[in-house]
Parts: C-alpha cells; sequence; structure tokens
C-alpha cells in the first residue's frame, strides 16, 4: 500500500483508539472540489453496486407505490401465519424467509437514507454558507467602493459601480420615494376624478 493511500484509509477507518484517525493529524486545506467530486461519485458508484440499489423504473413503480400502503405489522403476521399452521398454503409465492430479511433491511438501509438526507442538507448548507460568505465580502466592498466615489478624486469608481449595480438589480434612488410618488398619483388620480 503506498503512503498516498494509506492516508486516505486513515481518513476512513477509526484508530484503535476509536477516535477518527483525521483527529490525530493537523486539519489539512480543503481539497479544491474538481479533484474531490470525481472520488465521491465513484464512492458512491461503489455504494450503489455493493448495497444493491435500483434506480425507479416505470415498468415496476406502479406496483412499489401500491405496497407502499400495505403494512409491516400485515406482512410479519403472514409470516407468523405461513411459518406456523401447516393449512396454510404453501404454493404461493410468499417466501416469510424473504420478507423477514427484507424488513431487516428496510431497517438498517433507512439508518443510511436518514444519514443520506443529513449529508444532502450539510452539503446544501455548505455551499449556501460558503456563497453568503464570498457575498458578504463583496458586498462590503461594493459598499466601501460606494463611498470612496463620492470623492471627486475617485470618479474613475462610477462607471465600474453603475455596472455592479446593474447586475445587482439595484436602482438609483430609494425605494420609500417611489412609495410616495405612487401615493401621490393615486391622490391626483381621485382629485382629477
Amino acid at each position: 500500500m503506498s503512503k498516498s493511500e494509506d492516508e486516505e484509509t486513515r481518513l476512513a477507518v477509526p484508530s484503535e483508539s476509536g477516535m477518527p484517525a483525521e483527529a490525530e493529524r493537523p486539519a489539512s486545506p480543503r481539497r479544491p472540489p474538481e479533484e474531490l467530486v470525481p472520488k465521491v461519485l465513484e464512492a458512491m458508484d461503489v455504494l450503489t453496486e455493493y448495497l444493491g440499489l435500483q434506480a425507479p423504473q416505470p415498468a415496476t413503480a406502479k406496483r412499489v407505490r401500491g405496497a407502499r400502503t400495505v403494512s409491516r405489522e400485515f406482512v410479519l403476521s403472514l409470516a407468523a401465519s405461513v411459518e406456523s399452521e401447516p393449512r396454510m398454503p404453501k404454493f404461493a409465492p410468499f417466501d416469510s424467509q424473504r420478507a423477514r430479511e427484507v424488513l431487516q433491511a428496510k431497517d438498517a438501509l433507512r439508518i443510511v437514507g436518514e444519514r443520506m438526507k443529513i449529508f444532502q442538507t450539510c452539503l446544501s448548507y455548505t455551499i449556501e454558507a460558503e456563497w453568503a460568505e464570498v457575498v458578504a465580502s463583496a458586498m462590503h466592498t461594493y459598499r466601501l467602493a460606494g463611498a470612496l466615489a463620492e470623492f471627486p478624486e475617485n470618479a474613475a469608481l462610477g462607471p465600474h459601480l453603475e455596472i455592479l449595480r446593474q447586475h445587482l438589480g439595484r436602482k438609483n434612488g430609494s425605494t420609500k420615494k417611489k412609495a410616495g410618488t405612487k401615493r401621490k398619483r393615486k391622490g391626483e388620480e381621485q382629485d382629477e376624478e
């Protein structure tokens, strides 16, 4: 095993002390997404194959949706009946052992599904939080440039600020003035009538 493979393995495998190996080494800067994304997607493909996950299929979608209406209790009760009552039809396609295996897998995979939802939430929030950090910095710079543009020696900033204002969708002037103008117009219209 190469040194880099060993380092990557330590990230995923807990150390003997029970603490993740990542905590044992100093934090490294985050790798660029264009480097990480292909590895994450490859890992997701491996997990999909390992867990035997199925993609939704139009041919079976109706049957899958319909199965949602049948309770877990019904299936467990039928499995118990088939296993304990010799007069229950044994020639039917129902396999009580398979039903129990699927229910156990369903419970285990539900935990994975919930963790994936948390992961998706964290992923979305991270993207939004990092964007908010960039936006806060950009808006601060924009406001400072606006303040500097008030001085004649910084007149060259004016055209840049106008372009930036257009990209922001901001208009020159306050919304209060516009609201006041509308009120006057309504009053004028009422006077005209």
